[in-house]
């Protein structure tokens, strides 16, 4: 690597309403939102990374004022010679913060983005993709993806539609009650073809007693798998006991924290870090390693912005192995106009990679300078 003696951030806020509110067992959606990180070097090169917090609705704004208020003003003048390194000065030095704040999702958002930004600035400065400088034997153009975050109501509809935009592959949301996500999963399956694939994620709704019941009725749709059908910090008995009970495979990951707590989490067949909510670019490929080296699959949770989503894209593209990319099937600027690239990257089930160095995108500041909230600049 080289080095890059930090000079200037630039944090940004956008908000923007959306028609079709996006729903979740715990919560909707009206407007899709992000924080985003910019940062320079005194040479001039930058990088952009985003900070995690797209729900509830005032997360990103209070992310971004926290970064620039707290975070990246002790972070002028700092040099950079090995980011992996860096994002692990960086937990140490923002843990206390952590704790005594008792906010330990925001602080590591942001150490998050700062990792993201750092990778994208050090393959810009280098001449070379990120998927290649966390393994320079990656010759990936383009990785498996699906469709994500499908609403129950009008799921069959929703699965059409993005089979005309390129995907092979759809996740629906359940957790909504049986009936509900027995109607929804039955149109789904109805809808996606044979060779297409078919997932569901309860985010965390039910308990292990309900879990176990519907992962009994859902074993009869062919999934290729149930995502976090209860709350992530259940004992790890109450897991185990449910994955042996399952008869398709068992999901999970985005909210787990720490390399110990995915080393001890045997009872995932498909392993789903965030880089925005916890590891970043740094921790996902660390983990994505050890995890197809156990012969599970890595498939990277992002249902956000469009520089995180590229982020997933060229962690999984290194990672190498049978997992797919997650992109939001719901319509968000945020994703599209804001990062050009990813309209129209998605055709006969496959995300096209972007060919340029770092992350390979330069996020579009004036496609929506209408729906800028916020704006906070931190230098020397």
């Amino acid at each position: 690597m080289t080095n890059a003696r930090l000079a200037k951030f630039d944090v940004y806020v956008w908000r923007v309403p959306v028609s079709e509110p996006v729903q979740n067992s715990f919560g909707s959606q009206s407007a899709r939102a992000t924080a985003s990180l910019r940062v320079e070097d005194v040479d001039g090169a930058h990088g952009w990374g985003d900070i995690w917090g797209n729900f509830p609705a005032p997360t990103p704004d209070y992310r971004a004022q926290l970064a620039a208020s707290t975070v990246l003003p002790g972070l002028i003048g700092a040099t950079v010679t090995d980011v992996p390194v860096f994002y692990g000065e960086l937990e140490a030095a923002t843990r206390l913060l952590a704790l005594q704040s008792a906010e330990p999702g925001p602080f590591a958002a942001i150490v998050c983005a700062l990792d993201m930004a750092l990778w994208d600035l050090f393959g810009r400065k280098s001449g070379q993709p990120v998927r290649t400088l966390l393994n320079p034997d990656c010759t990936a153009v383009a990785i498996s993806c699906y469709a994500s975050g499908i609403n129950p109501g009008g799921a069959a509809e929703t699965i059409a539609r993005c089979r005309e935009e390129g995907f092979r592959a759809f996740k629906v949301k359940c957790g909504f009650g049986r009936e509900s996500d027995m109607k929804a999963l039955t149109d789904a399956r109805d809808e996606a073809a044979e060779n297409e694939g078919l997932m569901t994620d309860a985010n965390q709704k039910w308990g292990p007693e309900e879990a176990a019941v519907m992962a009994a009725v859902l074993r009869d749709y062919d999934l290729e798998w149930l995502e976090e059908p209860m709350p992530v910090d259940e004992p790890p008995a109450a897991w185990r006991k449910l994955r042996s009970a399952m008869r398709m495979p068992l999901a999970g990951g985005e909210n787990i924290r720490g390399l110990d707590n995915f080393a001890i989490a045997d009872w995932l067949d498909v392993v789903q870090p965030d880089v925005g909510k916890w590891g970043g670019i740094t921790r996902s490929f660390e983990i994505g390693r050890r995890v197809t080296a156990a012969g599970r699959r890595y498939c990277p949770h992002w249902l956000a912005g469009g520089i995180g989503l590229v982020a997933s894209a060229h962690v999984l593209a290194a990672v190498g192995g049978t997992g797919r990319l997650e992109i939001d099937a719901n319509p968000n600027p945020l994703r599209t106009a804001l990062v050009p690239h990813n309209a129209g990257a998605v055709s006969d089930g496959f995300y096209r990679l972007p060919e340029g160095p770092g992350l390979g995108v330069e996020p579009d500041l004036q496609a929506l300078a209408g729906d800028l909230v916020l704006h906070r600049e931190v230098a020397g």
